[in-house]
């Protein structure tokens, strides 16, 4: 979440109806539709960006439709911001979630809230999963303000859980008074009609995800084919496994591609690494020490798709395109290599590997 990205949003020459936008690039603002529908005039404020302090001219870009209550302003102004990726998906679970935004809180504070005292609203809480077809879902407010109409301002605010931006403030719900908010997921617009065109989706992204799921299956068979022993190490951590590495027409490209489509890279991690420590306990024999290597040279591979930073916002992106990370369920291996970002939560512990 970058502060530098949210911008603030008035309409009709009045400067406090309106909402909240977030930059997706330097011409285009994701926010709510009902913050700008109906509008005669726009104006698109960077108070939180160095600069230009409002956008040469601002329009209406995309907005969905029925209860898609989410638009794409194009904006004129002379913004320099880095690239990210658009990707697909949902999150599973509850995750926590922030945000930021010019809330009716931000410039009274609320009664019995000591925690909205800045220029923009602090968001923060639960947010809680929704299915593959939703087109709606809620986020719990901590330390709510008394009532929804102190989130006046907030709509169009983006929901933030981790690196992945999942959703866009829509409204609040009275009925808990202010503690929780609706937003639109992110990932119901995927499908939406015109709007990977309006935010600058390159569908050659897909093709260079497809590539690095294929890389990173074939590495792994190549050190695999190499180093039998230590394929049959790793099969044994799992009977699943083993019964591909065994079947006729199995062998290690599939135990590899097995590996990488496994429902949690955690436990594909944790799998490598006790089947490091038996052959590293066994190696009286240099052929078992060789193979345990090879475990090593596996992790070598892996781990800095999970744990590194990524060289995704380098080449072949040029400047400029499309700026924001949607959600993606970085469940297994090929998930967590196709997104090319870093895939832990600031939250979570790291597995005790003994290679680490």
């Amino acid at each position: 979440m970058d502060l530098a990205r949210f911008v603030r949003i008035t309409r009709d020459g009045s400067d406090t109806s309106g909402g909240t936008g977030y930059l997706l690039n330097g011409d285009r603002v994701l926010t709510a539709r009902h913050v700008v529908a109906g509008a005669k005039e726009l104006t698109v404020h960077f108070d939180g960006h160095e600069g230009p302090d409002v956008a040469r001219k601002v329009w209406v870009e995309w907005q969905g439709e029925a209860d898609l209550d989410v638009a794409v302003l194009g904006v004129e102004a002379d913004l320099r911001l880095a690239r990210q990726i658009l990707e697909p998906g949902r999150f599973r679970g509850e995750l926590t979630w922030r945000s930021r935004g010019w809330a009716r809180a931000a410039r009274q504070p609320a009664p019995e809230s000591t925690s909205i005292v800045d220029a923009m609203s602090s968001l923060a809480g639960r947010a809680y999963e929704f299915s593959p077809t939703a087109r709606r879902f809620e986020v719990g407010v901590d330390d709510p303000p008394d009532g929804v109409d102190w989130w006046k301002g907030v709509s169009g605010a983006p929901v933030f859980c981790d690196q992945w931006l999942v959703g866009v403030i829509a409204h609040g719900d009275p009925t808990f008074e202010g503690g929780r908010l609706g937003a639109i997921p992110i990932a119901a617009l995927w499908t939406a009609p015109r709007f990977l065109e309006a935010v600058g989706y390159d569908a050659s992204w897909q093709e260079l995800r497809a590539r690095r799921r294929r890389e990173l299956i074939g590495d792994l068979a190549a050190i695999l084919e190499e180093h039998p022993k230590a394929a049959d190490a790793i099969a044994a951590e799992s009977p699943a496994w083993g019964a591909v590495l065994r079947r006729k027409g199995g062998g290690v490209a599939a135990l590899a591609e097995a590996l990488c489509e496994a429902p949690s890279w955690r436990s594909v991690l944790e799998a490598f690494d006790q089947a490091h420590r038996k052959l590293a306990e066994g190696a009286a024999a240099e052929t078992t020490s060789e193979e345990a290597d090879a475990i090593v040279e596996v992790l070598d591979r892996v781990l800095p798709e999970v744990y590194g930073a990524s060289e995704m916002h380098e080449a072949p992106f040029a400047a400029g395109g499309l700026l924001v990370t949607l959600p993606v369920e970085t469940s297994t291996l090929a998930e967590v290599a196709m997104a090319a970002k870093l895939a832990r939560s600031a939250g979570d512990s790291v597995p005790p590997f003994t290679l680490l």
